[in-house]
Parts: structure tokens; sequence; C-alpha cells
């Protein structure tokens, strides 16, 4: 109160906080002139104290913008004095040496360090609670990621139409010559409505080398066209032949291939339905053995239009944000499974410990905390190599 000053705030790109941060001092009433990144350098004669913020910070240094260091560099030059604005965290009044967040072009995760000796000298329950932190903010991020994909933004995706989405076309293939594109979608062969990859497969296995088939499909129209089959055997002997078999001599063969997943949309929509199972299968479909298979990408999308209030958002960058979701979501939910395995030096192992130590300082009261110890140390030890050996068996088997 009643003193005078100016503000100057950069933009901070990419995100743009200081234009945000300006915006909010000016609906205070304070004097504040906003400026691009690189022009604070040449403004720091007149500039008297320099603040900035931190993503990090921890008794090494801190962690912020990509242009703080040459800023900080500047000042030192012009002998302006800078300071970093932040917070000292407390969890359960233990302090905390530093955090942050895990960037991988997105945020992934964040980080947390309690200070070791005030952890160890703390009670047990305030110890889980620290320990607990980062598996519960991994599940944090998996519900609301899992949330925004599948009721906010994939309720907009439907089929562009009833058939099976085609994902790939072979090279001098019936298919190409006939103009068949990736994308498109094979509604009827011959009068058969085709409604799924089973429906496909059935249709073109009871058909024949050299035969005249109907192929109705959708693009940017409809179709119906004539196309001349090829022989099945002989196709799979050029392209792939450790992959043919005899029984394919005399089939017919299109040389498209149809997108297996198209059936999958419900479940990307509502993994919960009929769980666990969908929910499963919601997680492991980047496992299902197609190579560099992304779920909510080019080419398996192609056959999916956007629909209602999300429609204006530009399609390339509709499937961006919500594949950036899927993997965030598929990425802490690994990361939080794997880190609440029994086993040290995981958070897991450490919840474990106290765990037991806090059961057996029950049941057995008179027990010394060295004894205690002793058998916490062995029972974590157990654990441990059980889950070793859990992980370990199947290649054990498979390899020898």
């Amino acid at each position: 109160s009643g003193k005078n000053f100016n503000i100057i705030c950069t933009e901070s790109r990419p995100a743009n906080e200081g234009f945000c941060l300006a915006e909010k001092l000016g609906k205070e009433e304070i004097k504040v002139k906003l400026i691009v990144d690189s022009a604070s350098f040449s403004l720091l004669p007149e500039i008297q104290l320099i603040l900035v913020g931190a993503d990090a910070l921890s008794t090494q240094g801190l962690v912020n913008k990509i242009g703080t260091l040459g800023l900080a560099l500047a000042a030192k030059k012009f002998k302006v004095d800078i300071h970093v604005l932040c917070i000292t965290q407390f969890a359960s009044k233990l302090k905390v040496k530093s955090l942050g967040i895990l960037y991988l072009i997105i945020p992934l995760g964040a980080f947390c360090e309690p200070d070791e000796k005030q952890l160890r000298n703390a009670k047990t329950s305030s110890r889980m609670r620290v320990y607990a932190a980062g598996p519960t903010s991994n599940f944090t991020v998996v519900l609301i990621s899992i949330l925004l994909f599948s009721f906010v933004f994939m309720p907009a995706v439907q089929h562009a139409a009833d058939g099976i989405g085609i994902i790939s076309v072979g090279k001098d293939t019936p298919a190409e010559e006939f103009d068949i594109q990736s994308g498109m979608i094979i509604t009827h062969i011959n009068d058969t409505k085709i409604n799924t990859f089973y429906d496909f497969f059935i249709v073109m296995n009871n058909t024949w080398a050299n035969q005249t088939v109907n192929i109705s499909y959708v693009g940017q129209e409809n179709y119906t066209k004539s196309v001349v089959l090829s022989d099945k055997y002989n196709e799979y002997e050029k392209r792939n032949p450790e992959s043919n078999n005899k029984s394919y001599m005399g089939k017919g063969y299109l040389g498209v291939g149809p997108n297996p997943f198209i059936d999958f949309l419900p479940i990307l929509k509502n993994p919960f339905s009929d769980f666990p199972n969908n929910f499963l299968l919601f997680y492991i479909i980047p496992l299902l053995g197609l190579d560099g298979y992304n779920p909510i990408y080019s080419p398996f999308t192609d056959s999916y239009i956007i629909t209602g209030p999300l429609s204006f958002i530009p399609s390339n960058i509709f499937w961006v944000i919500v594949s950036a979701l899927y993997w965030i979501f598929w990425l802490n939910l690994a990361v939080g499974l794997f880190n609440v395995l029994p086993m040290i030096p995981l958070d897991g192992g450490f919840l474990f410990n106290d765990a037991i130590g806090s059961f057996i300082r029950r049941v057995k009261k008179n027990l010394s905390d060295e004894k205690r110890e002793k058998i916490v140390k062995n029972v974590s030890l157990v654990t441990s190599l059980l889950i070793l050996f859990m992980v370990l068996f199947p290649w054990l088997v498979k390899y020898f």
C-alpha cells in the first residue's frame, strides 16, 4: 500500500503464463506491460528487480522455463537482483527437499523428495501417507484422463458407415486395381452385408480365384464395383510365403487389410462396461500384435467421423488430443501399478514394510524394535523374491 511501481510481464511461451498474470494484474488496476520473452534483455537497464517462478526446486538448484538461465546471467551482468518465488511444501509436517513435474512433451507425472532423516523418524502413519502420495497421484491422473477420453471425447466418435474399415491395400492387388483405398468402408460383398471382421472373413473364404464379385464400399461417395479376385495361395506365395497354406489354393484374394478393431469402439467409449474384462481389453489394445499399433491413430481412425459439439475441432487435432489422453492414462496406470508392488525401493515396498511392522507391533507388543525390524526385512525379502520369480518364471519355462 502506498508504493508506486510498474510491472513488466514476459509472455512465457508456450503456455503463456505471463500473459495470464498480466491479465489478472490489469483487472486489479495494477500498471503492467506485456512483452515478448526475447525483449526482456533490452529492458534490463531500467529494471530494479526480477521475479521468476519454479517448476521444481531442490538443494541443487531450480528447474524452470528454458529462458530462465539466460535471464539470470543477464541480470548478473546488469547487477539486477533476481528472486525465485515458490512455496516450501510440507507433507504430514515433513519437509520436502524437492518436487516437480515430469515431462515428455506432455506432463506424465511428478516427483517429490522428502527429507530422509525426518522421514525415518516420523510416525508410521505420516510416513505411509508420504509413500502413498506417488501412486495416488498416478491413479488420480488415470481417472481424470480416462474420464476425459471415454466420456467427453469418444462419445463424439461414430462409424462413418456400417461395415468394415480398410486399413491397408496391397500393391498390385485387385483392390488397388479398382481404386479401393485405405480408410474406405466395405459394406457389402455380393449383396452380403458386412458388419464385422468375422463377416468379411467368412464371405471371402467362400469365394474362389478369378471370380467376379460385386463390392459396395463407402469413401467420399458410395461405390459398387465388380472386382475380379486373384488366387490367394499365389498371392501369399509372393507376399508372405511363411504364412502360406495349401488350403488357400483356389480361394479368392482381394488384397485389403480390414480393421480387426472396428468392434472396439463401444469399449473405447465405456471401458467400465463388463468390468474388468473390457477394461483389461481397453488397456492391452496396443499389445494385441500389430507392429506399431496405436489404437487412436490413422489408419484405424479413418473409418470414424466426429459428430456433435466437438465436431468443430479439426479431425487431426481431435485425434492428437484423444491419443494423448489415452497414452497419459496408459503410462500412469503402468507406473502406478509398478510403483505399488511390495518391493524395495518402490513406494509399495516401503508401504508394505510399514504395514507389516505395524501389524507385528500390535500382535507382539513385547517384541524389541531390533527383532521386529529383522522380521520385517525377512518378510520383505521373501515377498520381493517371490514377485521376481513370478515375473521371470514364464520366460524361464519358454526359453529353458
